[in-house]
């Protein structure tokens, strides 16, 4: 076959032809899709006009994947350094066709997945039960996704961040050392606010 996958067979006699594809030099992966496989049969008479209906497709699954990552900064992206040092392992994620598991994997230490299905249009879902307890995700943590045949999809990131607290004491530091001490008293009634820069959120001793 040419570039685009174009072949002819010119100057026929009338009579009855097969028309194979040798098996052996179609790429690794690909499986026929076409009626017959990787054959078809045609009869030729005399004055027939080209026969322009012999095609044969093939079909090679396509993959998806790439990491599940702790996300330090809580921003949905993933700049957080390298996956062996943020990566998430032991998550599962699968591939579905609406309720259907097609594929499923398990993260391996550097948070790295990898699934594997024919075309169409499928959901990559974490499984949120063997997220570790603490963890909410920063990104989807199901995406849509549509595949073609013999595709690499390599950008389904999905990020994860656990949250924090910070607080303590306002207390009356009766010596002025900075210190609280034994017998130093809480301060009640003391509003404090936490700012991110963009909201606050406040609290009252």
């Amino acid at each position: 076959t040419s570039t685009g996958g174009g072949y002819n067979f010119v100057g026929l006699s009338p009579g009855d032809y097969e028309v194979r594809v040798d098996a052996a030099s179609v790429p690794v992966g690909y499986a026929p899709t076409t009626t017959g496989g990787n054959s078809q049969s045609f009869t030729i008479a005399s004055g027939d006009g080209p026969i322009t209906t012999a095609d044969f497709g093939y079909v090679a699954p396509a993959t998806v994947g790439d990491y599940i990552w702790h996300d330090l900064n809580a921003d949905g992206i993933d700049n957080d350094g390298p996956a062996s040092t943020q990566g998430l392992g032991g998550i599962t994620v699968e591939l579905r066709d609406g309720a259907t598991v097609v594929d499923s994997d398990v993260t391996a230490a550097d948070g790295s997945y990898s699934l594997t299905a024919g075309p169409g249009t499928y959901d990559v879902v974490v499984d949120p039960s063997t997220v570790p307890a603490g963890y909410g995700p920063t990104t989807p943590a199901s995406v849509s996704i549509t595949l073609i045949s013999n595709e690499t999809n390599d950008d389904i990131d999905v990020g994860y961040a656990t949250t924090a607290s910070i607080g303590d004491t306002i207390f009356d530091d009766l010596n002025g050392d900075g210190v609280q001490q034994s017998g130093e008293p809480g301060l009640s009634g003391v509003t404090v606010e936490l700012s991110d820069g963009f909201s606050n959120d406040t609290v009252t001793t």
